[in-house]
């Protein structure tokens, strides 16, 4: 299977440069595409933006070990301390251990500079790498190469960076040659080259100038060409602001997306869901119909006899029987001073009308009907009686059966007593 390629993009000689790198990082080309701003690239592939070192601040500092205060709170104040930004300006900025020693340590502390270039702040990059990390450099050296308009110069301590920073101009002339020479006698009398072989020049540059370079610095100075760049193993996150906060909300943006599209899953799910209860629950329907239509005969048939025995339940349940009712209620009459005068039923009511000496005597009547076990279903109610002139009440006594059938009897009965 041919491996995924990513885009190194980095300043190059005179203009930036665009690499195709396999998986494993490595340069895949020997002739990179040349643009004139890493803006122009093709970024759907892109892999990571080499930052010049005209924008990058490169501080080795020593720091002594102790348990008093963390390590990472140490760098940060001497990034401060030499107004470099920092945390406290909220600069982008990483440390790398450079060496080892046993009561101290020598770190090389990497500040991103506000006044990077947007053109070079792609929103879409997810790595960005100072360049001289991009190259193998060699081994306790100083390399000098062309970045845009002007000469870089990295230095390293064994195998591991020490140093880098920007020169002045693209040639060896006199004053660049005196920066290099002040640069290297820095950076041995703080201690952070034990010793620099010599320097190699990854630009072609007039032998003249090369001698003088030589003569200066009374170390070797030889040509090389300029390595392949590749991807280190170690990530620096040195993503400029606008960049993370761009990468931030496309974050934010592609969460709400899947919360959306799980939502609407779950809708179309509970929606399918439904369909299938719907569809099943209409084929028990269907089922059921088809059942019913089967059976419609005798259902039809049962339904007739249901209703015929309906009807003829006033004649066969005593409970209905008008005589039954009116011997009932004249179980009640006092010996004497209340009479019954007629008794009006119908289906699941019934009106007695009758006189009374007084009504006293109606009520206690009424109590005895409510009272009575044969009259235990049903609910009566008895408006004022109406005296006569004669000095006796006239009542009527409304029962109602508290559970009335359903279909009222053919007829209505009266009674006189």
């Amino acid at each position: 299977m041919k491996p995924k390629e990513t885009t190194l993009i980095l300043p190059g000689s005179g203009r930036w440069e665009i690499w195709p790198a396999g998986a494993n990082g490595a340069a895949a080309s020997a002739t990179p595409q040349r643009v004139d701003s890493p803006s122009a690239a093709p970024i759907d592939r892109i892999g990571c933006v080499g930052l010049p070192v005209r924008y990058v601040h490169a501080l080795p500092m020593w720091i002594v070990k102790s348990d008093a205060a963390p390590l990472a709170g140490m760098i940060d104040a001497q990034i401060e301390r030499r107004s470099l930004g920092g945390p406290a300006a909220g600069a982008p900025h990483i440390s790398r251990l450079v060496a080892d020693e046993t009561a101290r340590q020598l770190h090389l502390a990497i500040v991103l500079s506000p006044s990077l270039p947007e053109a070079v702040s792609i929103g879409k990059a997810p790595r960005f790498e100072p360049t001289p990390v991009l190259y193998p450099l060699p081994p306790d050296r100083l390399t000098l190469w062309m970045e845009e308009d002007r000469l870089v110069a990295a230095a390293t301590r064994g195998n591991k960076l020490a140093y880098f920073q920007a020169l002045g101009a693209p040639t060896l002339d006199d004053t660049v040659i005196a920066e290099i020479h002040c640069l290297l006698l820095g950076l041995m009398a703080e201690g952070v080259l034990a010793r620099c072989d010599g320097v190699t020049l990854w630009e072609p540059m007039p032998e003249d100038r090369v001698a003088a370079l030589q003569a200066a610095l009374r170390i070797p100075v030889e040509m090389a060409p300029r390595p392949h760049p590749r991807l280190p193993g170690e990530v620096s996150d040195l993503r400029p602001p606008s960049v993370r906060l761009e990468q931030s909300a496309a974050a934010r943006r592609l969460r709400t997306g899947r919360w959306i599209a799980i939502a609407a899953a779950l809708y179309l799910l509970a929606l399918a869901g439904f369909g299938v209860a719907a569809a099943l629950k209409y084929r028990e329907i269907l089922a059921l119909r088809a059942d019913i239509g089967r059976d419609a005969t005798e259902i039809a048939t049962v339904r007739e006899t249901a209703a015929h025995w309906k009807a003829l339940e006033p004649a066969l349940e005593p409970d209905y029987y008008p005589i039954e009712r009116l011997f009932q209620a004249a179980t009640l009459l006092p010996p004497e001073g209340v009479r019954l005068i007629l008794l009006e039923q119908g289906f699941g009511a019934l009106q007695l009308t009758g006189e009374a000496r007084n009504a006293p005597a109606a009520f206690e009547f009424l109590e005895k009907l409510k009272k009575g076990p044969a009259w235990a279903a049903y609910q009566w109610q008895m408006p004022q009686p109406k005296l006569l002139p004669n000095g006796s009440a006239q009542f009527q006594i409304e029962g109602k059966r508290q559970t009335p059938a359903s279909t009222p009897p053919p007829d209505e009965t009266s009674d006189r007593n």
